[in-house]
């Protein structure tokens, strides 16, 4: 007669139910790996590792999807031209930004850069 390697499991539900509370971790209760038999062992904790690998995918995917920006990136418009003008004595390259979403649609006009002339 041959010896189970888990003993007390004995049909389909059983050995989900054994696997279950493999991958969680929470106790094995009546259903225990025999530690002559190597290759439950073994396959015990191939599952553990595969079922880790699972829920660290699972997670990560689940983090990207959460953390990802919504999509400005079609909403935010850049004005067509740039203007160049005197601000203040110095002379300044301007352009606008725009936000499709809002009412106003203008967020703010921006300056990128500045040269001050002395010599008029």
């Amino acid at each position: 007669m041959q010896v189970p390697c888990i003993h007390n499991v004995f049909d389909f539900t059983s050995a989900v139910l054994y696997s279950f509370e493999t991958q969680t971790t929470i106790g094995y209760g009546s259903r225990v790996i025999d530690s002559v038999c190597r290759v439950g062992v073994f396959t015990a904790m191939l599952q553990i590792y595969v079922g880790t690998l699972i829920n660290i995918l699972v997670t990560g995917l689940v983090f990207v999807k959460i953390s990802r920006p919504k999509s400005r990136r079609q909403t935010i418009v850049f004005s067509r031209y740039a203007v160049v003008c005197r601000r203040n004595g110095q002379y300044q390259l301007l352009f606008r930004v725009g936000d499709m979403r809002t009412r106003s649609h203008l967020i703010g006009i921006t300056c990128i850069y500045t040269v001050s002339r002395k010599n008029e």
